[in-house]
C-alpha cells in the first residue's frame, strides 16, 4: 500500500487520476486494470481517484487457497454492505460474485477489486467467472466501474488483459511506475535536487520509501536510522516484498543476486552458467516476471530489433541494487546496532561508484526528458545502450545512444563523481567514437550528462555538443 494521503499530499499521479476519473464519468460500465509493483501507490491512487464516489473495496489474502479467498471477498462484501444476507455457502466465484447484483442495484459503485492475482490464486478460474457475471449481470447496471488492481504484473497482463475472457473488454490499462524527479521533488519539497537525486538513486522512485525519509533532517539521516539501524523498516523490506511479488522460489532469488554482483548486466548464456538455473524455457519465462515486476530490465542493441537474441540483463531496481549493495552486506554490524554504519559507507568510492551506475539507470528512465533538452523530441529515434556480445567489439560499449531519423546519432556519455568531471572523458569517449564511426554514416553528436560541476579544460575544449546537468532532468 502506498503512502498516507494525509500525510504525503497526493503528488505525481495527476494524468492517471484523471483518466480514472473519465472513466467513472461515463454512464455505461466499463472495466480498468492497474498494476505495478508493490508500494508504488496503486491503492493510493484508486482512493484518491474515486475519493466522491461510493466504493466497494475487496482486497487479496497472500498465499491463499480459492476457498479462503472466496470467504475473505464475502466476509468484506458483508461488512461494507451490511447485508444480513451474504451466503457464505457458496463454493465457486460465480455465486460469490453474483451477491454483488443486489448492491448495485441500489445505486452505482465503484468495484475494486486489489491485490487481485492473490483473489485468484493466480489461475484462470475467477478471470472466466468474473467475465461471465460481469457481462450477463454486473455490467447491467449503468455508472457501475470495475477496477482488477495487481501487483504482479506478469498475471495481470497475461492472465487478465490478454486472456481470453477479458481480451479487448478493457476499457482503461495503467501501468502504474515509480515517480521521475519531477514528481520525486515535489514529494520531498523541501530538500534540494541533489538530496532528491541520491534519494532516488539509492531508494527509487517509490513514494512510500521517499515519504519514510522526507522528515528527517537530511535525507541521508533518514537513510541512515531506516535502512541501518536495527529496527529500521528497509532491514526486512527486501523479503517483504520478494516474498510477496513471488512466494518463495528460489530462482527468482538467485536471478537478483547474480545480478547484482555483475552491475553491468548479464547475458541469458552467462547467468544460466553462472547461477546454475538450467537453459530452457523456465528462465525465460522467469526473466519475464522479474522484469514485468520492474526488478530487471532487457536491453538490446539500439540498431537491433527487439527479437535480437543479443540481448542482457540488468538489475534496476533502485532498492534492491541498495540492499544487497550497502544493507546486506552490513547487516552484522546493524544488527548490532554499530553507530554511524552509513555515513561510513557514503564516503567510500565504492559508494560513489555505485551512485555513478545507478544515474546511469536513472538517465535511462529520463529518456524523453534528455530528448527536450537535446530539442529533438520531435524527431523519430530508437535509443538504448550500443554493445555487442563477440570480442571483436568489445571495446564498443554505449550506454545510451539516440539512434535518430534525421542522420544523427547523439552519444551520451553519463559520469556521476563527487568531483568536477574533467578532460580524461574525452579520451574515455573518443575511443568509442573512433569505432563507432566505422560502424555508420551519420554525425555523430557528443553529449555529457553529469552531477553539477565540469572542470573549465573541459569547457574550453568544445568536445561536447552540450553538457546536461543532473537539476535539468527536473522537468
Amino acid at each position: 500500500m502506498g503512502p498516507n494521503l494525509n500525510q504525503t499530499g497526493f503528488v505525481g499521479r495527476k494524468e492517471e487520476i484523471r483518466q480514472l476519473q473519465l472513466l467513472r464519468r461515463d454512464k455505461e460500465a466499463k472495466i480498468a486494470v492497474l498494476y505495478g509493483r508493490r508500494r508504488v501507490g496503486k491503492t493510493s491512487l484508486i482512493k484518491e481517484a474515486f475519493l466522491r464516489d461510493s466504493v466497494l473495496f475487496f482486497e487479496g489474502i497472500e498465499n491463499q487457497n480459492p476457498k479462503k479467498q472466496i470467504m475473505n471477498f464475502l466476509f468484506q462484501l458483508k461488512q461494507q454492505s451490511q447485508d444480513q444476507n451474504i451466503d457464505f455457502e457458496v463454493k465457486d466465484w460465480k455465486n460469490a460474485l453474483i451477491q454483488l447484483k443486489p448492491i448495485l442495484n441500489k445505486k452505482p459503485f465503484v468495484i475494486v477489486l486489489d491485490e487481485f492475482q492473490w483473489m485468484a490464486s493466480y489461475r484462470d478460474n475467477l478471470v472466466a467467472e468474473l467475465k461471465m457475471v460481469w457481462e450477463q449481470y454486473l455490467s447491467k447496471f449503468p455508472g457501475t466501474t470495475l477496477v482488477l488492481c495487481g501487483s504482479i504484473a506478469s498475471f495481470m497482463t497475461r492472465k487478465v488483459i490478454k486472456s481470453k475472457a477479458l481480451y479487448g473488454r478493457v476499457d482503461l490499462e495503467i501501468n502504474l511506475e515509480p515517480f521521475k524527479l519531477k514528481d520525486a521533488a515535489e514529494l520531498l519539497c523541501g530538500h534540494g535536487k541533489i538530496e532528491t537525486i541520491e534519494a532516488v538513486l539509492l531508494l527509487g522512485g517509490i513514494p512510500l520509501y521517499l515519504n519514510l525519509v522526507k522528515n528527517y533532517t537530511s535525507l541521508y539521516a533518514g537513510i541512515n536510522e531506516t535502512a541501518f539501524k536495527k529496527n529500521g523498516f528497509f532491514i526486512n523490506e527486501y523479503e517483504r516484498i520478494f516474498i510477496s511479488h513471488f512466494g518463495k522460489r528460489d530462482v527468482y532469488s538467485k536471478i537478483i543476486k547474480l545480478l547484482a554482483k555483475y552491475e553491468a548486466g548479464l547475458f541469458r548464456e552467462d547467468m544460466a552458467r553462472l547461477s546454475g538455473v538450467d537453459l530452457s524455457g523456465h528462465l525465460s519465462v522467469d526473466l519475464f516476471d522479474l522484469e514485468s515486476a520492474g526488478f530487471i530490465k532487457s536491453y538490446f542493441p539500439v540498431d537491433k530489433a527487439p527479437e535480437s537474441k543479443i540481448k542482457k540483463f540488468v538489475l534496476t531496481d533502485p532498492f534492491m541494487k541498495f540492499y544487497h549493495k550497502f544493507i546486506a552486506s552490513n547487516l552484522k554490524s546493524i544488527l548490532i546496532n554499530k553507530k554511524d554504519v552509513f555515513t561510513g559507507l557514503a564516503q567510500t568510492p565504492a559508494f560513489y561508484s555505485f551512485l555513478g551506475r545507478s544515474f546511469e539507470t536513472l538517465c535511462m528512465n529520463h529518456l524523453l526528458e534528455i530528448s527536450k533538452i537535446l530539442g529533438f523530441n520531435g524527431i523519430n529515434f530508437s535509443c538504448g545502450p550500443y554493445f555487442r556480445k563477440n570480442s571483436s567489439q568489445k571495446g564498443l560499449q554505449i550506454d545510451l545512444l539516440f539512434d535518430r531519423s534525421d542522420n544523427v546519432m547523439t552519444v551520451c556519455e553519463m559520469k556521476y563523481k563527487k568531483k568536477p568531471v574533467g578532460i580524461e572523458v574525452v579520451r574515455e569517449l573518443e575511443n568509442k567514437i573512433d569505432i563507432l564511426k566505422t560502424k555508420t554514416n551519420k554525425t555523430i553528436q557528443k553529449v555529457l550528462i553529469v552531477k553539477d560541476e565540469v572542470t573549465d579544460d573541459l569547457i574550453k575544449s568544445g568536445y561536447f555538443y552540450k553538457i546536461i546537468t543532473s537539476h535539468e532532468l527536473f522537468i
